[in-house]
């Protein structure tokens, strides 16, 4: 492998930059954030204007949103995700790490996921009880939405509890990554252990699938 071109390298930091904020970019942001001359700089975004990529935001001189050409390669990205590949692939990595069964869900309208073996529905039983209390669920999910991840024990199988967290795609949540833990080897007070897999599997699986940090 030959060695990375400093100019290329230069340019992609300064695309990936976009990520962050309100999706623009002023010239001095990237002087101070790599340290660059401001001639460097200015020679980067004429480089990368003139091919479409960073366009100049009209009427704000020096500031720069993404260009058609980094939407249609992302689009490009986007038509060849594979969300069935891209979990199986994530979830052997965090069953290999856990132990335990892995599963991505997807909601399928309002009551059922689709799980446990691909193409597989399972009903959703915990959340969705006739006699639960109204606001007794509203508490809970709002510490769910807080924490990052769902803890169901023994709800749906007296045998098993299991923790789940949220995939996202560029769009939003598409999905999400549960582990499940039979409660012979499983303890409440050790639950962050599961629980923290499984964010991390979930983030893993949001990157992959085009979600970037900060993102809601």
């Amino acid at each position: 492998m030959g060695r990375p071109v400093p100019a290329v390298t230069r340019a992609l930091d300064v695309l990936e930059l976009f990520h962050h904020g309100d999706g623009t970019l002023f010239a001095p942001e990237v002087t101070r954030k790599f340290q660059l001359p401001r001639t460097t700089v200015h020679e980067l975004l004429t480089t990368l204007a003139a091919r479409s990529c960073p366009v100049p935001v009209a009427d704000q001189p020096g500031r720069h949103c993404p260009g058609v050409r980094t939407y249609r390669l992302g689009s490009r990205y986007a038509e060849q995700l594979d969300l069935a590949a891209e979990d199986r692939q994530v979830a052997r990595e965090v069953a290999g790490t856990c132990g335990e069964t892995v599963q991505v869900a997807i909601l399928d309208g309002t009551g059922t996921g689709t799980g446990t073996g691909t193409g597989t529905d399972t009903d959703i039983v915990c959340v969705a009880e006739a006699d639960t209390d109204e606001d007794e669920l509203r508490t809970v999910l709002a510490s769910v939405r807080e924490r990052g991840v769902a803890v169901e024990r023994r709800e749906s199988d007296p045998d098993v509890s299991c923790v789940a967290a949220p995939v996202r795609d560029r769009t939003g949540s598409v999905a999400a990554l549960s582990i499940s833990v039979p409660v012979i080897r499983w303890a409440e007070e050790r639950e962050e252990e599961p629980a923290s897999l499984a964010v991390g599997g979930a983030d893993a699986l949001s990157g992959r699938l085009g979600h970037h940090e900060g993102q809601q």
